[in-house]
């Protein structure tokens, strides 16, 4: 039944990251595409620097939440840029393979070092 996972990507636009110190994630996206091996999320975001200083950039995690809002799967997304000017901002795209049913948020955070 993948009825469910296309109308999860379609809640999962607009959600809000969390923020970190001088780095925030803005504007995730989720798409659903189908491939030979199932379905795949292409999950596309930007990270924004706030600051008024070079940031460096750490890995990312992105997460899916169930309708609860609880984490049930999670990944980590390399450093899309290895650092980040004031006022910049960097668009990454990660995928996840067969995301797992009853996903229905989406989530990318920065990891703290």
């Amino acid at each position: 039944n993948h009825e469910g996972i296309y109308s999860m990507a379609e809640e999962m636009i607009g959600l809000a990251a969390a923020p970190a110190p001088g780095l925030e994630v803005v504007n995730v996206r989720g798409a659903q595409r189908r491939t030979e091996d199932g379905l795949a999320l292409d999950v596309t975001a930007e990270i924004v620097n706030n600051s008024a200083e070079v940031m460096t950039v750490p890995e990312l995690r992105g997460l899916l939440l169930d309708v609860r809002q609880r984490v049930i799967h999670s990944w980590s997304i390399p450093s899309p840029a290895a650092e980040i000017q004031p006022g910049e901002s960097v668009e990454f795209t990660s995928t996840v393979n067969n995301p797992p049913e009853g996903s229905r948020g989406l989530q990318v955070v920065v990891v703290e070092g």
